[in-house]
């Protein structure tokens, strides 16, 4: 099945879930993912000992998912956007030789 295809079967959930994302952010709300104290340390230099003690925190409260909605969605649905937009192109390029003849 082409990374499309399985855009497509997936519309009525896709649709369903970017509401409730929607209704989220209008209602002060947000997905929320937790620090790793690995990544933290090797980001400052730190031991994770020191991240755990100095920045507990930090390790305590999820922050904001940073990325767009539309990316969660494609991580939920195992959909690759480059394998999307390579198939996309693709149809669009046979569209347009169709029309030449």
């Amino acid at each position: 099945m082409s990374e499309c295809e399985k855009l497509a079967k997936h519309t009525d959930e896709w649709n369903a879930i970017m509401m409730f994302l929607e209704w989220l952010g209008q209602n002060g709300m947000c997905i929320g993912v937790w620090r790793d104290p690995e990544e933290m340390a090797k980001d400052m230099g730190k031991t994770v000992e020191e991240i755990k003690f100095s920045y507990a925190y930090l390790l305590e409260h999820p922050y904001p998912y940073g990325e767009p909605k539309e990316n969660l969605l494609y991580r939920y649905f195992e959909i690759d956007t480059a394998k999307v937009e390579q198939e996309r192109r693709k149809l669009l390029a046979d569209l347009r030789e169709k029309q030449q003849h």
